[in-house]
């Protein structure tokens, strides 16, 4: 397992090394594990509700067999992504509301995905 702690200045950094851990996985879940952590990294960085606190904002990554697990940690706000409602995918782009379009990507692509709230953190697990 590898914990990476993620903030602005290392994003991509951190999608490099993820990236590089996923070797051993066929180029499907490569693609999907990395869409998943770039949209979920993405959203705890620009729209997270710290509080006023300093962002602690992580990551663990376990990859075996064929899959691979990834947890990802914030101290926002409580807030569970998986509460929200599925976008409108009937309308056009110019008629669509911002936001959604991520989590339900990441809700397709995952095999499983749970969230919680442990000791002041957002916890939303994933595997692909």
């Amino acid at each position: 397992m590898k914990t990476l702690h993620v903030n602005q200045e290392n994003l991509s950094e951190v999608l490099q090394s993820i990236e590089a851990e996923l070797k051993e996985l066929d180029q499907e879940k490569q693609y999907k594990t990395m869409l998943i952590c770039d949209e979920i990294l993405t959203n705890q960085i620009q729209h997270g509700d710290y509080e006023g606190k300093k962002a602690d904002i992580k990551l663990d990554l376990h990859v075996k067999d064929t899959d691979a697990k990834i947890s990802f940690w914030d101290n926002a706000k409580k807030f569970n992504p998986l509460e929200n409602g599925e976008p409108d995918l009937e309308s056009t782009l110019d008629d669509t509301e911002l936001g959604g379009l991520g989590i339900f990507l990441v809700k397709q692509y995952a095999k499983e995905i749970r969230y919680n709230y442990k000791d002041g953190y957002n916890v939303l697990e994933v595997t692909v």
